[in-house]
């Protein structure tokens, strides 16, 4: 009798471990069809894991550079503007400082017109000021406060800030204005030394401007040329990180989401074979029991 009552109690736990193992695989194709995903968890497929956190992080840098280049490509937007503005002051200096050179004026009439002189230089200055997202775009890496003062000294640093829109690759967001605008021809010093020989009124001295004033404007012609060439290469990142992201996505589409025929097709075969194991466990609990009498 010991050996027919070892046997039916080994028999049905072999039965109900099989019936657990179905009900488990079961419960993951029932999920995986409800879900559509097949990786939620580390443990449904622990060799993905490290792959699939890696996919995660570099889907996540993709919107982090997508963002900063976005940015970037706003920032330089602006300080376009503001050179653009910057060159019509010096344009309309430049236009007035060979109209007053001629000897044809007075003294006094140069003296009469150097308010107009010191409004483009105001002009000048708010636009050396200009900011966006409370960062001032001339101020270097001290982009908290204004650029230049009231006289055209500089108040920033030496600092050009960037920010990282690709792996190993940074768009300049700020620069060391008192070498993107007074580098090789000081424009803000051209503008002052123009003020200055108005209010003097010597045709001479306002004819010294002249030159002042035309190299100021190829100061921030090159100045639009530096940021214009960010611009592209913003631009250019922005671009590849949106294909980036688009190929990352289909990926972890690949590895963690399953295939829904594939997978309803698989739930159905593991309810039959579940159901049928479920018959099999009764009809030998049965079996087994008239054993025993």
């Amino acid at each position: 009798m010991a050996i027919i009552r070892t046997t039916y109690h080994g028999r049905l736990a072999d039965l109900r471990a099989q019936n657990t193992r179905i009900a488990s695989r079961l419960a993951e194709a029932q999920e995986q069809a409800q879900t559509g995903i097949r990786v939620r968890r580390a443990s449904d497929d622990p060799g993905l894991t490290t792959r699939l956190a890696a996919l995660r992080e570099q889907h996540e840098d993709q919107q982090v550079y997508a963002d900063n280049a976005e940015f970037g490509m706003s920032l330089l937007d602006r300080a376009d503007g503001a050179l653009t503005q910057m060159a019509r002051a010096l344009s309309d200096a430049n236009e007035l400082t060979i109209q007053m050179s001629s000897e044809t004026y007075a003294d006094t009439d140069r003296q009469n017109v150097a308010g107009l002189a010191q409004g483009m230089l105001d002009r000048l200055l708010d636009a050396a000021n200009s900011h966006f997202g409370g960062r001032y775009i001339f101020s270097g890496d001290a982009y908290d406060g204004p650029a230049f003062d009231a006289a055209g000294t500089y108040l920033g640093d030496n600092g050009e800030p960037g920010v990282p829109v690709a792996d190993n690759l940074d768009v300049q967001v700020g620069w060391d204005g008192s070498d993107l605008l007074q580098g090789t021809t000081d424009i803000i010093g051209a503008m002052v030394n123009l003020v200055a020989n108005l209010t003097g009124g010597v045709a001479d001295d306002v004819q010294t401007s002249i030159v002042e004033i035309d190299a100021a404007l190829d100061q921030v012609a090159a100045a639009r040329t530096r940021i214009g060439n960010e611009y592209l290469v913003a631009e250019d990142a922005l671009d590849l990180t949106v294909s980036l992201d688009i190929e990352l996505s289909e990926e972890l589409s690949r590895d963690t989401e399953v295939d829904m025929a594939e997978s309803y097709a698989r739930l159905f075969e593991l309810q039959t074979s579940f159901e049928a194991a479920l018959q099999v466990t009764a009809s030998s609990r049965t079996n087994l029991l008239f054993s025993r009498i």
